[in-house]
């Protein structure tokens, strides 16, 4: 599917893409970070939590 395709000429539904182009970056910005910050503190408190006991 080509970028000047999408939608057609249907405002409803360029509207509804661009909404989820939105949404979907926005929760990218949001998720990467969370995730890699989980990851790494859950890789460090492993870490610690065996070199401790």
């Amino acid at each position: 599917m080509s970028w000047r395709n999408v939608g057609g000429n249907n405002r409803l539904e360029k509207g509804v893409f661009l909404n989820f182009l939105v949404l979907s970056f926005s929760f990218s910005l949001w998720a990467m970070p969370t995730l890699l910050l989980g990851f790494i503190g859950h890789f460090f408190f492993e870490k610690n939590f065996t070199i401790v006991h």
